[in-house]
C-alpha cells in the first residue's frame, strides 16, 4: 500500500597522489567510490522489486538476502521492520500467502512503541488480513482487518497532518471487510463498514 523509494547514490571522494619528492603529481589524481552498506543497498533493490510488484523468485531472493543482511547488521541495520514488509508485498505478488503473513508478522515483532499504531502498521495488518482471506481463513481476516481499522484511526488522531494517506488506507480496510462480512454472511455489516467508508472524508 504504502510506495517509498530510496535512490542509492555512491558518494564519491577525490583525493590527490603526492610525488615522492611531497610534491602533487601533475594531473594524476584517484576518485574513490564510497559504497553504502550492504544492508541499505539489497533494501534499495528489494524496494525496487516491490515497487514493480515483482513476485519473480529472484525478487524474493534479493529481499531475502536483504532481511538476512538487516539481521547481521543488527542495531545499524536500516530500517528493518520496512525490509521485512518488502518481502511480504514480493510475497503478495507472488501468491504465496502463508509466507507473506509470517514475513509481515516477522516486521510487527520488532516494532518500536511509536510504530504499534501507526499507519504503517495499519496497513501491514491489512496485507495479512487479505493473505488470510485468500487461504480461506475468513474469520482470522475479519479480526485483523478490524484490528487494522483500529490501528489506523488511532494513527490517524496522532497524525492528523497525514489525513489524506490515513483517509484512503482506512477506506480501502473497511471495504476490504465488507467483502469478508458478505462473503460470511453478514450482510448487514457489510452494507454498514460500506456506508463507513463512503462517508470518510480526507479533505480535513
Amino acid at each position: 500500500m504504502r510506495i517509498r523509494n530510496l535512490t542509492l547514490l555512491g558518494v564519491i571522494a577525490a583525493t590527490s597522489a603526492v610525488g615522492a619528492q611531497g610534491r602533487q603529481g601533475p594531473g594524476v589524481s584517484q576518485s574513490v567510490t564510497v559504497r553504502p552498506p550492504r544492508d541499505l543497498m539489497l533494501f534499495d533493490e528489494c524496494d525496487q522489486a516491490r515497487i514493480r510488484q515483482d513476485g519473480s523468485t529472484r525478487a524474493i531472493q534479493i529481499c531475502q538476502d536483504a532481511v538476512a543482511a538487516a539481521d547481521a547488521a543488527g542495531a545499524a541495520a536500516f530500517a528493518p521492520r520496512d525490509v521485512r514488509s518488502f518481502l511480504g508485498d514480493v510475497y503478495m505478488f507472488a501468491t504465496r500467502w502463508s509466507d507473506a503473513i509470517d514475513a509481515y508478522r516477522s516486521a510487527l515483532g520488532i516494532v518500536k512503541l511509536a510504530e504499534e499504531s501507526d499507519l504503517y502498521t495499519g496497513e501491514m495488518l491489512t496485507k495479512i488480513a487479505v493473505a488470510e482471506a485468500n487461504l480461506g481463513d475468513l474469520a482470522a481476516a475479519d479480526r485483523n482487518a478490524e484490528s487494522a481499522a483500529a490501528t489506523l484511526r488511532t494513527s490517524l488522531m496522532v497524525h492528523p497532518e497525514q489525513r489524506r494517506e490515513h483517509v484512503a488506507s482506512l477506506r480501502s480496510t473497511l471495504l476490504f471487510q465488507a467483502r469478508v462480512r458478505r462473503l460470511r454472511g453478514d450482510e448487514a455489516t457489510a452494507q454498514e463498514l460500506e456506508h463507513i467508508a463512503s462517508a470518510l472524508d480526507d479533505s480535513r
